[in-house]
């Protein structure tokens, strides 16, 4: 198929077509483990030469947005990311998951500020609205793909000294409030619902506009049955799952 272009103009044919695949893949007719349409397919769909698409879909799977596998086409990966629903969740961090499926967590600070708790959240932590309480905003990865946003909420008093760079790195936060503070997850309770994402937190996860995501809500507590964070997750539809232990 000739697509009447200069060289020059390349790699510009390049990213239009690597853009309508991720378009494509974000609708909601595309779920984690389905094919995607071949290369004569899209080439077709595109008006794109078959090895302008090969080379964009080369490197939609170096980014790990989608996978090969050999002669049967290319997928949108399975989920990566296995959240389970039991106590058990609440005694391990989100890069202790990470770990245990198999991936490289990493995090990324997006807030990290003090304000006044208002009624809501003041009720979750079990202290007064008006409290201060510290704001954690991260934005976390595996193999550096963005698979959830958390925003946690901790009353001040129960973490004294903690600032940013106490977020930076890849350590785990529940072993530092362990060491630090001699603080312990033990239990909690969470609900899991769908809605739609943000403009915000769906060019942070890298999904189209009015995606469905994957929210859990839950309130942490310590070994003395003590609220200790409240947590507020968005979840990517295509690469994380919760699952019964």
């Amino acid at each position: 198929m000739d697509e009447s272009v200069s060289a020059g103009d390349a790699p510009l044919v390049h990213e239009r077509a690597q853009q309508f695949i991720l378009d494509l893949i974000k609708g909601p007719g595309y779920r984690a483990g389905d094919r995607i349409p071949s290369e004569r397919e899209l080439s077709e769909m595109t008006g794109i030469s078959r090895m302008t698409v090969r080379k964009a879909i080369g490197h939609l799977v170096d980014r790990g947005v989608l996978e090969r596998r050999g002669t049967a086409g290319t997928f949108l990966p399975t989920a990566v990311i296995k959240r389970p629903v039991s106590e058990g969740m609440f005694s391990h961090g989100i890069s202790d998951i990470v770990r245990q499926c198999g991936g490289e967590p990493g995090s990324r600070l997006l807030v990290f500020e003090r304000h006044a708790a208002d009624a809501r959240v003041a009720d979750r932590l079990g202290i007064r609205t008006g409290d201060p309480v510290i704001v954690m905003r991260r934005l976390r990865t595996v193999n550096g793909q963005p698979f959830c946003i958390e925003t946690t909420h901790m009353a001040d008093a129960r973490v004294p000294g903690l600032v940013a760079d106490d977020l930076l790195g890849q350590r785990s936060f529940y072993d530092l409030l362990e060491q630090r503070y001699g603080i312990r997850m033990h239990g909690g309770e969470g609900v899991i619902s769908v809605t739609t994402a943000s403009p915000q937190e769906a060019g942070l996860l890298d999904l189209g506009r009015d995606t469905s995501v994957l929210l859990f809500q839950a309130v942490s507590l310590d070994v003395n049955n003590r609220p200790m964070e409240f947590l507020h997750s968005v979840n990517h539809p295509r690469m994380v799952v919760f699952r019964s232990a």
